[in-house]
């Protein structure tokens, strides 16, 4: 039960994250100065489909928790969005230079969430 809550939770979070990412899409894009209108338009496209890809899958996270979080199909979203989410991680740490990567169970199965078992490698970047 309360692994399903944290499920609930990580979903709601990543949702929020995603449509919070694609409000400030315009400034990020200013941001880079005067480039050509195929750049800005490349930097749009990147902007709107990460905050796309988050929405997803907390959209997805939520959807199989509410029918069956159980079931080997809801173990495999878990696992393939933990995946997604730490490949996105590793992507935006190497674009940024740094090397800090951070893996994380955020959409974990109910047994790793109620089992309390969160890996970080790398070191803090702050």
């Amino acid at each position: 039960m309360t692994g399903n809550l944290f499920v609930y939770l990580a979903s709601l979070l990543l949702v929020v994250w995603g449509v919070s990412h694609l409000f400030p899409t315009k400034n990020v894009v200013k941001g880079f100065g005067p480039i050509s209108l195929d750049n800005q338009r490349v930097i749009t496209m990147e902007w709107i489909n990460e905050g796309a890809t988050l929405i997803f899958i907390g959209a997805l996270t939520a959807a199989v928790t509410l029918s069956d979080p159980a079931s080997p199909v809801a173990r495999t979203v878990y696992w393939l969005a933990i995946i997604m989410l730490n490949a996105l991680s590793v992507i935006s740490q190497v674009v940024l230079g740094s090397d800090a990567v951070m893996v994380t169970t955020l959409t974990s199965i109910v047994a790793d969430l109620e089992s309390g078992r969160i890996t970080l490698l790398g070191k803090e970047p702050w």
